[in-house]
């Protein structure tokens, strides 16, 4: 019949091992009211759930949907097996087997059907019993398979042939290059380098994997700044001669931005759209260190996400860069004050109750994560 175009694309995995942490089908069989809170779901973690047949939407390169068919490969409707939420030993649900049936009935329409390139829009990927499951996603790596990202000499090619393509053999699917303190020379080698590569980057790609459709590999999402506004105490593995502090100087440039000279003096880039022009997600700092607050609001405004780390912060430091807009904390207990009774320090931010009445914990524990 006649083909209609799609903009999404389906791969349907086929006799797949399925790691999840819930099944739902969209029905209430595999659901388990909660005893405290009668608006969730009892999660049963299961590590492994048996052969299935998966249907993954994806739009834009984005997964968006998951759907999980049944515990065995045949793809005929017409001999649909039980579905991975029933008991083995207990005749189906009638209503799954139905979801079952509608499912496969969609999958054979949609078989039919072209995406807007004129490609099938049915993937079809023989799994032969081995594991789906979700890919990882490094916020910080900072190289691989000996390649370092603080490398001046790196080339386009250790990141993409040496690094992105390789990652997803060991389960990652994503990643952010991380860059260490480094002296301006480097940065301004090396962000310009690695930068179009990022997704979220908006130059012109002149190599690389987003323009080589041959090469496939790790997703290259952004870079992560990993210094050099630290602590000197809490410096670690990173060169002392290359920390300092940002300055709280700003130069207005336009009615509604003011350019931050800590990121031109130290990475070389202006603060005009950092993500879109350089590709930088993620930019980890110590919060105490003089003109970080103006920072990581500057940051925030700009939609990178700014961490904190290498941090010697008190508890009324860490506070104050969250509600400044830090929103992650860059490898937790390591560089930073351990927990003490007198000065809860960086740690004792994340164990504040909601209810103690302390200004900005509603924040605390709704927006920031740990790395």
């Amino acid at each position: 019949g006649k083909t209609t175009t799609m903009t999404t694309k389906w791969i349907h995995f086929i006799d797949c091992r399925v790691i999840r942490t819930l099944l739902d089908h969209g029905t209430n069989s595999n659901k388990t009211k909660s005893n405290n809170n009668s608006n969730s779901y009892h999660r049963q973690w299961k590590q492994d759930l048996g052969r299935a047949n998966v249907i993954v939407n994806v739009a834009d390169g984005i997964v968006s949907h998951v759907t999980l068919l049944s515990d065995k490969g045949d793809t005929n409707k017409d001999n649909v097996p039980k579905s991975m939420g029933a008991n083995n030993e207990k005749e189906e649900d009638e209503e799954e087997k139905k979801i079952d049936e509608e499912l496969y009935e969609m999958l054979e329409i949609l078989k039919r059907c072209k995406d807007e390139e004129g490609e099938d829009s049915v993937e079809e990927i023989q799994c032969r019993g081995n594991i789906l499951s979700p890919g990882f996603i490094d916020i910080q790596l900072n190289g691989a398979f000996g390649v370092d990202f603080s490398n001046p000499n790196i080339t386009q090619n250790d990141i993409i042939k040496n690094v992105s393509s390789r990652l997803p053999q060991h389960g990652v699917t994503s990643f952010c290059p991380t860059i260490i303190s480094s002296s301006f020379d480097t940065y301004c080698k090396i962000l310009p380098l690695i930068g179009p590569l990022c997704q979220c980057c908006e130059k012109e790609k002149d190599q690389g994997r987003n323009n080589d459709d041959n090469i496939i590999g790790a997703n290259i999402l952004g870079l992560h700044l990993e210094g050099p506004f630290f602590a000197i105490s809490k410096k670690g593995a990173h060169s002392e001669e290359h920390i300092h502090d940002p300055t709280a100087a700003t130069t207005t440039t336009t009615e509604d931005h003011q350019d931050h000279t800590a990121m031109k003096d130290t990475y070389g880039i202006s603060m005009s759209s950092p993500k879109k022009n350089d590709g930088i997600v993620i930019v980890t700092l110590a919060p105490e260190r003089p003109g970080a607050i103006s920072l990581i609001k500057e940051l925030s405004n700009q939609n990178v996400v700014v961490a904190m780390g290498h941090t010697d912060a008190t508890l009324a430091e860490g506070i104050e860069g969250v509600t400044s807009g830090a929103t992650l904390i860059t490898h937790l207990f390591n560089a930073m004050n351990p927990f003490h009774h007198r000065e809860p320090g960086m740690l004792g931010m994340l164990m504040l109750d909601d209810d103690d009445g302390s200004d900005g914990n509603d924040e605390i524990h709704n927006s920031v994560s740990t790395n």
